[in-house]
């Protein structure tokens, strides 16, 4: 009890320090990035934050500096950030609709799942803090996210014939919607035009996505999943009760607010639930650009050319005399010119009007005769057979690029042709059919026309080759040459002047990375290699503002900055780089490919001289593959590699989290192991890199129980620091145990499961994980509880190992214990074959099973006890049978 009361005294006078400190800085942006750091378990700190914006009058803390406080505590709310949810989270709630096990907890998961919350960030590395911020963007960052749709897309709502369910769902994805439009009026949503601050909503219904097997919005986190699960389940209650969906329909007719009035539209597609007079009074008050942009708003589009049919007379005219007035002018840029701008209107009226007729409705003959007279402003208008054209592809309208017709650019050559494409790739963007931006992109990016192009290209003097759109647009969409194509493209890149080689700089080193296979066998790749690097290195270090300076937060050691977050892949440098590392052949240690080929060893020398950030770029890089340079050169690599990494310079930080990317072994670990160890513990890393090099460690001495020798790093230092991290870190070295014994099992097949956790797991577990009880929590177990269904024949062997590190944990379903599902068209629990294996999976349920009324349980539970009963009947009678069969019948 003392120790407990001495304790509480100790977090409260921490936390009264913490707050008189925190009194006088928070109009700081280096409090703002402190408090933008502290994670979930850091509570005693979050709290003291609050506390003191509570006690501070507002007058005292302006704007906006008042506006980023709150959007951060109240990001704090919710205990778990939709990205950390459980991956399987959708499969789980999925698997409850297939199974038809609807109840108010359903409904609860779903609603932690889809619910829009506030993630804040700190700034992006490229976004230089103002000095004088007058909003709460010029401080931090602040979206709106949530749990994928994922699974969820697949919901067949039509199976579902519980109205009460349906009318609980609804009810609070209706609520949980408006928590996010509340949400997104916080970011400044209001508009159209911000609506990607909510999160992006490509189509409200569930449509799938033609160049994947998901839904359009299947990445889409923010308001979209619970805008579409509100939709389906909506449309499902009409069907069974339209009566209760009529509320809903007076709430979402607000024509002001896009969110709501396209959910509106996709539900009025209904005559159940929307009258033609509904309809009609919509669709003469939305906003000019509600009513014209298909793109933005479809579901407007679409129920305009669906439900055209029902519409009287005098409703139709109202329709198709604000459809032949045609859009207004401010839709567009206004440097557009004027005769583009005639054109683009006549193609938009052309595509609605012909959208009506695909609708399967008729026209009045002045506008059939209009149309017909118009045709050719509408290119594609044979192949427009869906009211939802721009949003599927069918056999008969195949990718846009295709539909357009042949435009002047066939008719061209040469240096004309170039140029022709250069000045369409200069002009605004709109939406429009010949020789507009698109159109000269997808003419450049057509396979058909590679072979003229480079005939066209031949043909430039090479004083009168600056087409900077041009090469950009060349490079960035060269989907396929080959041999004889490769060295032409790179001898042309040497004729680049350097005004376009700035324009194109990232397309030039993207061709050069991605087409490495193709490219690396021509003389002259090296050589363009080393003419684009110096602009490489120029333009890369340009995006080094102030801001992204690495020197360390005062107020919190433990921030993520700038050498945490090194963005190594999205720049000219580390683009070259990547190209480098491809062409490096492979090694066995008996030779050096950088002695052998000069022009190799050259390129490495010149990568490893760029100064600032693309010199850090580059030893970031070069330290990922540190094992590769180790075998091909490890004097060099001592030099250049190693030892930077022991500097105490905080750019060193920045090399270290490149170690962290990957798993070191035996060779590696014999010559950094010990700083490794003492990097486990230095907060200054981030838990994911620190967490890596755990993970590292834990790896080195399975292995070396495989092999039956010493490890390198003393299993009683291994022990020690698995002590001494927090779970966050510790969870990494828990999760290597169970990836080992999957993924050698597989690539071995001279080791199977079983000799791995008998020679090697086994022994682990029993004298270097420690058996603390204070050790063992949920996230611990849950790992834990996986590794027994990948012992084979071991399985009861291993219960009995993992079982003291298991405690309750929230298990959702038998894919927890890595029983869930089929394997060899046989389910994977049936490897539960024998009285000793169905009584070690119920002591294994029982140990990770609660006993309290809300613990979580597996929802398919009743099949792995139905498997326990018929392999052994008399476990039945078991106490933990007992209790585990009452939970299932208790859902």
């Amino acid at each position: 009890m003392v120790g407990d009361l001495k304790a509480i005294s100790i977090e409260h006078e921490s936390s009264r320090i913490l707050m008189e400190f925190l009194k006088t800085r928070l109009d700081s942006q280096e409090t703002i990035e402190w408090a933008l750091s502290l994670s979930e378990k850091e509570i005693i700190k979050r709290n003291a934050l609050v506390k003191t914006l509570e006690i501070i009058e507002t007058k005292h803390l302006k704007e906006p500096w008042f506006s980023a406080w709150q959007l951060i505590t109240q990001s704090w709310r919710y205990s778990t950030h939709p990205e950390n949810l459980q991956s399987d989270e959708a499969y789980i709630i999925k698997a409850r609709f297939d199974s038809n096990q609807l109840s108010s907890d359903l409904v609860h998961k779903i609603i932690d799942y889809c619910r829009p919350r506030l993630c804040v960030q700190t700034l992006s590395r490229f976004t230089k803090p103002s000095k004088r911020p007058k909003r709460f963007r010029d401080i931090l960052s602040a979206s709106i996210t949530s749990g994928e749709i994922g699974p969820l897309s697949s919901i067949d709502f039509s199976k579902i014939e519980k109205v009460e369910f349906l009318r609980e769902l609804s009810n609070a994805l209706d609520t949980t919607l408006y928590e996010g439009l509340v949400l997104g009026r916080k970011l400044g949503v209001k508009n159209s035009d911000s609506l990607w601050r909510l999160g992006g909503l490509s189509y409200v219904e569930f449509l799938e996505n033609q160049n994947s097997d998901g839904d359009v919005d299947e990445f889409h986190r923010g308001i979209a999943p619970s805008v579409k699960l509100l939709n389906a389940s909506l449309k499902r209650l009409a069907q069974l009760a339209a009566a209760e969906v009529k509320p809903y329909m007076h709430k979402y007719s607000d024509y002001d607010n896009p969110i709501l009035c396209r959910l509106w539209c996709s539900l009025a597609m209904s005559a159940s639930l929307a009258s033609t007079e509904d309809i009609t009074r919509l669709l003469s008050k939305i906003s000019a650009k509600m009513f014209w942009s298909a793109q933005a708003f479809p579901e407007i589009a679409v129920l305009r050319a669906s439900r055209f049919h029902e519409l009287s007379d005098k409703q139709q005219t109202i329709i198709l005399n604000r459809i032949h007035k045609g859009p207004p002018s401010n839709l567009w840029l206004k440097d557009i010119t004027k005769e583009r701008l005639i054109a683009v209107k006549k193609y938009v009226k052309a595509k609605e009007l012909t959208r009506i007729l695909v609708g399967g409705n008729s026209l009045p003959h002045k506008y059939e005769v209009w149309l017909d007279q118009h045709k050719d402003d509408l290119p594609e208008k044979e192949k427009f057979n869906s009211v939802l054209f721009e949003f599927i592809k069918t056999e008969d309208s195949s990718a846009e690029s295709n539909l357009v017709k042949k435009t002047s650019f066939e008719e061209l050559s040469g240096v004309n042709r170039i140029e022709a494409l250069e000045l369409s790739l200069s002009d605004p963007q709109v939406d429009l059919g010949e020789n507009t931006p698109r159109q000269a992109r997808n003419w450049i990016s057509s396979e058909e026309n590679l072979t003229k192009l480079l005939t066209d290209l031949d043909e430039l003097p090479l004083g009168h080759r600056n087409f900077p759109n041009f090469w950009k647009n060349f490079f960035g969409n060269l989907n396929k040459f080959n041999k004889e194509n490769a060295e032409q493209l790179l001898t042309l890149i040497k004729t680049l002047p350097d005004s376009s080689i700035s324009f194109a700089i990232n397309q030039l080193t993207d061709f050069l990375m991605t087409w490495e296979a193709l490219l690396k066998d021509q003389i002259e790749f090296l050589n363009v290699w080393k003419f684009l690097w110096p602009k490489a290195v120029l333009i890369t270090n340009k995006l080094e503002t102030e801001n992204e300076g690495l020197e360390y937060d005062k107020v919190n050691p433990d921030a993520r900055i700038a050498s945490e977050d090194l963005e190594t892949l999205n720049n000219p440098v580390g683009k070259l780089v990547r190209a480098f590392l491809s062409l490096c052949p492979s090694v066995d240690g008996t030779s050096n490919p950088f002695v052998e080929n000069e022009d190799l060893g050259a390129v490495r020398e010149m990568a490893m001289k760029a100064s600032g950030r693309s010199g850090l770029i580059v030893r970031h890089l070069f330290i990922e593959s540190l094992p590769y340079f180790l075998m091909a050169d490890e004097k060099w690599t001592s030099q250049y590699l190693i030892e930077p990494l022991k500097s105490s310079k905080v750019e060193s930080l920045a090399l270290w989290r490149a170690l962290g990317r990957r798993f070191h072994f035996k060779k590696v670990l014999k010559l950094i192991g010990k700083t490794i160890t003492e990097k486990v513990l230095d907060n200054s890393l981030s838990r994911k890199t620190r967490g890596s090099f755990l993970a590292s460690l834990v790896l080195e001495s399975l292995n070396a129980f495989l092999d039956g020798r010493e490890s390198v790093i003393p299993n009683p230092k291994i022990q020690q620091l698995l002590r001494q991290v927090d779970d966050e870190v510790r969870i990494d070295g828990a999760k290597v145990i169970f990836q080992f014994l999957k993924e050698s099992s597989k690539s071995n097949n001279d080791l199977s499961a079983e000799i791995l956790f008998n020679r090697s797991i086994k022994p682990f577990l029993n004298s270097v994980w420690p058996k603390d009880n204070s050790l063992v929590t949920r996230s611990i177990s849950a790992t834990f509880a996986k590794i027994p269904s990948y012992t084979g024949d071991e399985f009861s062997d291993a219960v009995d190992q993992v079982s003291p590190f298991i405690a309750p944990f929230n298990c959702w379903s038998m894919i927890d214990f890595g029983l869930y599902g089929d394997e060899n068209g046989l389910p994977k629990l049936s490897r539960i074959n024998s009285t000793e294996k169905a009584s070690a999976l119920l002591k294994l349920l029982d140990l990770s099973i609660g006993e309290s009324e809300s613990s979580i349980f597996p929802h398919d539970l009743s099949d792995a006890l139905e498997k326990i009963k018929n392999v052994s009947p008399k476990l039945v009678s078991n106490a933990a049978y007992k209790r585990l069969a009452a939970l299932s019948r208790n859902p």
